[in-house]
């Protein structure tokens, strides 16, 4: 970084990407954390939260304090420092293990402002950067058996070709869909989705609703049919739904006539399937 770089960055002020600090503060891992939560960033040690300049004397002792501070972080976070003048600049780098946590706890940024997540801040932070997935996490509302679709279970273990009969517990736990906790059965919300009597009575955004319409504008409804029955069912009536409502035309091969759908099913069955997986 040069000295221009520097007066740049301090007539910016702070923001989202930076941080002055007159000195190496207690607060210093809670910036440090922030940082590494969201786009990484630079702190400038020796400026005043106004810009003016104090100064800090670049020391073998501070560059040795940073990289500790850094290093028990959880995970470890990635700097890189430099002096500017009588201004010590810290890179910090992006986590691309997030959530970072110090002693203090989950920080990330917000403006100009470290905050500290809550309790649900941290769960979503969790879920939005992927490090639990929507399908795996509990479902707590779902009470097994009660809530539980024995026909649509059976109607899995069909379709995955499994003839004997193995316990239902076991096969819940081992696709993932439910997981043993003190000894009584948690249904994640994979599992609610696929195998809920009701699963709307869970996800109310849980189903599929099909139009026909006349044209371009989406005026002119020429059929409906909402489906709310699990996603293996709703996938496979969706198609047929379609298939209903497309134009076939036929075409004699020999002795045969051959019926040809304005549309591949296949390709519409994958577009479905696709449509419904990475549903937000």
């Amino acid at each position: 970084m040069k000295h221009d770089d520097l007066d740049i960055l301090i007539q910016e002020g702070e923001g989202t990407t930076l941080e002055f600090k007159e000195s190496l503060s207690s607060s210093f891992a809670r910036e440090l954390v922030a940082f590494a939560n969201t786009i990484g960033g630079k702190i400038l040690l020796g400026v005043h939260d106004d810009g003016s300049i104090v100064g800090v004397q670049d020391t073998n002792a501070l560059r040795a304090r940073v990289q500790d501070i850094a290093r028990n972080c959880d995970p470890p976070v990635r700097v890189r420092a430099e002096p500017v003048g009588d201004v010590f600049a810290i890179h910090v780098k992006e986590s691309d293990a997030k959530p970072v946590q110090c002693s203090e706890g989950f920080f990330w940024r917000q403006g100009a402002v470290t905050q500290k997540l809550t309790r649900n801040e941290i769960r979503d932070f969790f879920r939005l950067e992927g490090v639990v997935r929507f399908d795996l996490s509990p479902c707590p509302r779902f009470n097994y058996p009660d809530d539980f679709d024995r026909g649509k279970f059976n109607k899995r273990l069909e379709l995955s070709g499994i003839t004997d009969h193995p316990p239902v517990e076991d096969v819940l736990v081992n696709i993932e869909t439910a997981e043993r906790a003190d000894g009584t059965l948690l249904f994640r919300k994979a599992g609610a989705l696929f195998f809920a009597k009701n699963p709307r009575h869970f996800f109310p955004e849980a189903y599929i609703t099909c139009l026909p319409v006349r044209g371009t504008n989406k005026v002119h409804i020429l059929d409906r049919k909402d489906l709310d029955s699990g996603i293996v069912a709703d996938i496979k009536h969706t198609s047929r739904f379609i298939e209903r409502n497309t134009r076939t035309a036929y075409r004699i091969e020999g002795l045969r006539r051959e019926d040809a759908l304005e549309y591949p099913m296949k390709a519409l069955r994958e577009a479905i399937t696709n449509a419904v997986m990475h549903r937000d």
